[in-house]
């Protein structure tokens, strides 16, 4: 034994940047066909640790070969201003919409957040020692499906909580449950924001 858990060298001070997606929820099915359903809402939030602040949320549709800025929201902003510090220490909160036609090409949503540092969350999880720390993409899956009313597509987190069976990394991967499923949200606007695209990776 080695002591691994007691080196202070591996003692965990502060979190890393990090980001996860809440809307559109695992196993939510979203009606192409409905005339309601213009846009998606995609929505999550964003954290890091010491008293940094996050200052950017991305989505990509493509795997991570473009990204595109979701709106933030920093609840704590009036607060730190009144303290007179930039420390920030609650979580950020992000949301965008999604034009309902990109859907049918898209395999994946992608969510990065960047912090006052510009540290951003790596593409892939990277293997330490403790197993700990690890803030790569967050990604949900997208799943075409065939509905009664139409084209459709599901979505597919990466895990569920507690006891809670399903998602992409599980043995689960993959397998819709008509019994769990709910409507995902349309965007509260109907209209995608027509921003330029942040960043684009060419090969």
């Amino acid at each position: 034994d080695e002591g691994w858990w007691f080196k202070p060298e591996y003692v965990i001070n502060h979190m890393n940047i990090n980001s996860a997606m809440f809307e559109p929820r695992h196993n939510a099915v979203f009606h192409l066909g409905d005339s309601r359903n213009r846009t998606l809402k995609v929505s999550g939030y964003a954290y890091v640790g010491g008293g940094l602040k996050i200052i950017r949320a991305e989505i990509s549709l493509d795997e991570g070969k473009s990204w595109e800025i979701a709106d933030l929201t920093r609840p704590e902003d009036a607060i730190a201003e009144a303290r007179g510090t930039d420390k920030h220490w609650c979580w950020a909160w992000w949301e965008t919409e999604v034009d309902a036609a990109r859907l049918l090409q898209c395999r994946e949503i992608m969510c990065r957040a960047v912090d006052s540092n510009q540290n951003m969350q790596p593409m892939f999880l990277t293997w330490n020692l403790m197993g700990m720390m690890n803030n790569c993409l967050f990604r949900v899956k997208v799943h075409p499906m065939q509905t009664p009313g139409g084209v459709a597509v599901w979505f597919e987190h990466p895990t569920q909580p507690g006891a809670e069976t399903g998602g992409w990394m599980t043995d689960d991967a993959g397998i819709f449950d008509p019994a769990k499923a709910s409507d995902a949200a349309p965007g509260p606007s109907g209209v995608a924001p027509k921003r330029p695209v942040a960043a684009i990776w060419r090969s």
